[in-house]
């Protein structure tokens, strides 16, 4: 399997890219569609702008088992604990109880 992500204008799909790799499905993408992704995630990301790089990029994943097997593994992993619920909303939070701190302080 692989996730193929041509977007050549316009924005991007963050959250069906993001959902590929956190299931550990290999992804190609142009440079604008993962322009907006962390570099923590975008290290995973086959970047491709040309049709002659995205068929390449797509043959590469298909031959090689390490990009289906470890590399998507570790993705996956990297995903799942970047977007935790508990680490999203922890920092939620915080942001809010910074912003009231601040407003009392004023």
């Amino acid at each position: 399997e692989v996730n193929v992500a041509p977007v050549r204008f316009g924005a991007g799909t963050p959250n069906k890219i993001t959902e590929a790799l956190a299931l550990g499905i290999p992804t190609v993408a142009t440079s604008l569609t993962v322009s907006g992704f962390r570099e923590e995630i975008k290290k995973f990301i086959f970047i491709a702008d040309t049709p002659e790089l995205f068929a390449d990029k797509v043959i590469s994943i298909f031959n090689d088992a390490t990009i289906r097997t470890k590399y998507m593994k570790e993705v996956s992993e990297t995903i799942c604990k970047l977007l935790d619920w508990e680490i999203i909303v922890s920092s939620i939070e915080e942001y809010f109880i910074n912003r009231i701190e601040t407003k009392r302080k004023q």
